[in-house]
C-alpha cells in the first residue's frame, strides 16, 4: 500500500512538472531578429532593424521627413532595450540673450530660424521642477536668482549654460540642431510579444503601446 502510494505521488509530481513547463513554454515568444515595421499618427512609416551582433538601425523616412538612428540592443527576459551610439546626439545652444526686467521673469527658447520649441522644458539650478514652455516657446520665471539653465531638448537630450550675471531673469535661449535627421536612444524599451515589439518609453517619434510588426524579407 505505501509503495503505491509512493508512485501515485511521482505520477503526481511528474504531471505537475509536465503541465507547468507546457504552459511556460507556451507563453514564451522566441526573438527572431530582422525587421518591424510600424507607422505612427503622421503616417511615416519606422522601422527598426535588430541584428543578430546585437546592433540596430531605426529610420523613419515619407513625407519629406527622414531620421536615422543606430546603436546596440539587449534582451532581458522579454523587455529589449536600445541604445544610440553617442554620435547621433544632435543639437546644441548656439546662442543666449540675456537681460534684466522689473517683476516676474521670462524665459523663450527658440530654434535657430526663430521657430518656439513649445516642446522643449527648463530647468533652473539644480531643481526637480521642470518649467513647461506655452506654444510660443515662452514660461515666467518665478526663481529670483539662479546661475545654471537646463533645456530639456526632445525628452532626452539636455543641454546646460550659466548666465553671465545670475539676477538676470529675460532670457532668450536659441537651440539650433547641426545635424537634424539624427534620432536619439537612451534605455528606450520595447516589449516582445507575439505581436511584435510594444514601446514602452516615450520617444517623438514612438507613441507609448505601438506594436511593431514583422516584415517578411
Amino acid at each position: 500500500m505505501r509503495r503505491i502510494k509512493q508512485l501515485c505521488n511521482r505520477n503526481v509530481i511528474f504531471i505537475l512538472l509536465f503541465l507547468f513547463t507546457s504552459c511556460s513554454s507556451s507563453r514564451m515568444v522566441n526573438l527572431n531578429t530582422g525587421v518591424f515595421e510600424s507607422k505612427f499618427q503622421t503616417e511615416v512609416p519606422a522601422i527598426l532593424t535588430l541584428n543578430k551582433d546585437k546592433t540596430f538601425t531605426f529610420v523613419t523616412n515619407g513625407h519629406m521627413i527622414y531620421t536615422e538612428s543606430k546603436g546596440t540592443w539587449q534582451m532581458n527576459g522579454d523587455i529589449i532595450t536600445i541604445n544610440s551610439y553617442e554620435n547621433y546626439k544632435s543639437g546644441y545652444i548656439s546662442k543666449v540673450e540675456e537681460s534684466k526686467i522689473s517683476g516676474t521673469g521670462r524665459i523663450q527658447v527658440v530654434d535657430g530660424n526663430g521657430a518656439p520649441l513649445f516642446f522643449a522644458g527648463v530647468i533652473l539650478d539644480n531643481n526637480q521642477e521642470i518649467i513647461v514652455l506655452d506654444s510660443l516657446g515662452k514660461a515666467k520665471i518665478a526663481q529670483k536668482s539662479f546661475k545654471l539653465v537646463t533645456i530639456l531638448y526632445h525628452d532626452d537630450i539636455k543641454f546646460r549654460f550659466e548666465k553671465k550675471d545670475s539676477l538676470s531673469n529675460n532670457i532668450k535661449v536659441i537651440v539650433a540642431t547641426d545635424e537634424g535627421y539624427k534620432e536619439y536612444f537612451e534605455d528606450h524599451k520595447f516589449k516582445l510579444s507575439r505581436k511584435g515589439l510594444a514601446s514602452l518609453s516615450e520617444h517623438p517619434t514612438i507613441k507609448i503601446g505601438e506594436f511593431y510588426q514583422k516584415v517578411v524579407k
